[in-house]
């Protein structure tokens, strides 16, 4: 079976959606067999991405959580640490974040945040960060919808913008929000229609 997914691995290397089911009959038997080394390779392999949107069995989650099994505990920090730098070395801010995450590695998180201040990020990250870094975290998020104001040019893109005002509220930025409203209602030339969704605020 180990011979045969070998050689269907060597054969297919172009066509990369086989080869990544060649995988994943290496990683079943090497399992089965209690063979760690090829397994843990293997699962490393789909947490970096091996597997296909959906599949949960090969999904970064449980790549993740077969990885740390398979490490001694002692190991682990030593282990996590390759994985970060290999997934910074790749730009993987997905697998990065969910790292620091799964290890709760707040500080590091909000250097992320430090460097890479955007709505949707602050959004995303965990409550744990937005509780501890709470001062940062409202002068981060009051920064990037200011900067998203300045490229909003359409009702549309000012309700998205009023949403995002509500979600600086909401992380406790009351009084950023309502310098940012206002501000935004005295741009010129007038917007009416930017006002008229601020009024819904």
């Amino acid at each position: 079976m180990l011979r045969l997914a070998k050689d269907g691995v060597n054969h297919d290397a172009e066509y990369a959606g086989i080869v990544s089911d060649w995988h994943k009959w290496e990683y079943q038997v090497y399992r089965a067999i209690g063979d760690i080394e090829n397994t843990l390779q293997l699962a490393r392999y789909f947490f970096f991405g091996g597997g296909r949107w959906g599949e949960k069995e090969y999904s970064m989650a449980t790549m993740y959580a077969a990885m740390k099994q398979l490490i001694p505990t002692d190991g682990w920090g030593k282990y996590s640490e390759t994985l970060i730098s290999e997934a910074q070395n790749k730009r993987d801010v997905g697998r990065l974040l969910y790292i620091y995450t799964q290890e709760k590695m707040w500080n590091e998180y909000m250097s992320y945040l430090r460097k890479n201040p955007s709505t949707y990020d602050i959004d995303t990250a965990p409550k744990e960060v937005r509780k501890l870094f709470k001062d940062e975290i409202i002068n981060l998020y009051a920064s990037a919808v200011r900067s998203f104001f300045q490229c909003a040019a359409n009702r549309d893109s000012y309700r998205e913008g009023v949403g995002l005002l509500r979600n600086l509220i909401k992380y406790g930025g009351k009084s950023e929000a309502e310098q940012i409203a206002t501000e935004q209602k005295s741009r010129t030339p007038r917007r009416p229609a930017l006002i008229d969704e601020l009024s819904k605020l």
